[in-house]
């Protein structure tokens, strides 16, 4: 019975608890997460085209005219998203590197 009800509660914190943390992250924190992914992944897999760069040097322009406090968090989140290789969790593959670059969420700075 006890590892019956072990795998329940996991269950139930899985269903009720790990939607609500995908909330916590502020627009600021991930900028500079998306930020510091594609210098990640310009340093690890960028060719010859600069998309990576293109797209980092765009949310930078939108990082630049944040609030203090909102700057900090992103440069924050992108120092550390660059180090780990990671965005917001995720393991920074090639694969990885380019979905990020084809979410919707982004296109907003191909304008």
């Amino acid at each position: 019975m006890s590892g019956l009800y072990r795998i329940s509660a996991v269950l139930l914190f899985s269903v009720c608890i790990m939607p609500a943390h995908a909330e916590i992250f502020s627009e600021a924190h991930k900028l500079g997460a998306f930020s510091g992914a594609m210098r990640f992944c310009e340093n690890k897999y960028e060719t010859h085209e600069g998309r990576y760069k293109w797209a980092r040097l765009r949310v930078a322009r939108e990082v630049s005219d944040m609030s203090g406090k909102d700057k900090t968090k992103a440069l924050l989140a992108s120092d550390n998203a660059r180090r780990k290789g990671t965005y917001l969790g995720n393991r920074l593959s090639r694969g990885e590197c380019e979905a990020l670059l084809k979410m919707g969420e982004w296109k907003r700075f191909s304008r």
